[in-house]
C-alpha cells in the first residue's frame, strides 16, 4: 500500500502518464485517419443540468445527471436546497459536412458543456472527417496535441 507524500506522488505521475498517452494516441488517430473539414451547424439544443461538486440532480432511479429546461433549472436548483450556480448548460450541436471519402454530405452530433455561446445555427466549424468512412466524423476539445475542433 502507498503512503504519504511519495506514495501519492506515484500515483498522480501515474495518471498524468495515462492521461498524456491517451491524448497521444487520440492524437495518432486523428492525424492518420481523419482530415479536418468544414462543417454547418444545422441545429443547436440547449438544456441545462444542476450539479455543484458532489451533489447533483439526477434522473429518478439512476446516477445520470437529469437535463431540463434551462428556464426551470434555477427553481429546481433552489427547491433541492442548492445554489443558481450550481446549473449549468449543455448544448448538443448537429452538424452537415461534406465527406472526403464520397464527396456526399453527411451529417455529425456532439455535446459540450462550458462556453457554448459561440455555437449558432448557420455557423461554419471545423471537425475531423474520416478518411475512409464516409459517415463517420469527430470533434475535439482540450487536447495538447490537436487544435480544438467543433468551437
Amino acid at each position: 500500500m502507498l503512503r504519504g507524500f511519495k506514495g501519492k506522488a506515484i500515483v498522480l505521475a501515474g495518471a498524468g502518464v495515462i492521461g498524456g498517452g491517451a491524448m497521444a494516441y487520440q492524437a495518432y488517430d486523428l492525424k492518420m485517419h481523419y482530415t479536418v473539414v468544414d462543417a454547418k451547424i444545422m441545429s443547436v439544443k440547449t438544456e441545462c443540468f444542476i450539479k455543484s461538486g458532489k451533489e447533483k440532480i439526477v434522473t429518478k432511479g439512476t446516477s445520470n445527471l437529469a437535463y431540463m429546461d434551462c428556464e426551470i433549472a434555477p427553481l429546481v436548483a433552489r427547491q433541492e436546497g442548492m445554489d443558481e450556480s450550481a446549473v449549468h448548460e449543455r448544448v448538443t450541436v448537429t452538424y452537415d459536412y461534406r465527406s472526403p471519402v464520397d464527396d456526399r454530405m453527411h451529417s455529425g452530433q456532439y455535446s459540450r458543456t462550458g462556453n457554448t455561446k459561440d455555437l449558432i445555427k448557420g455557423r461554419v466549424i471545423r471537425v475531423h472527417a474520416h478518411n475512409t468512412l464516409p459517415d463517420v466524423s469527430r470533434t475535439t476539445k482540450a487536447n495538447f496535441f490537436v487544435e480544438d475542433t467543433g468551437t
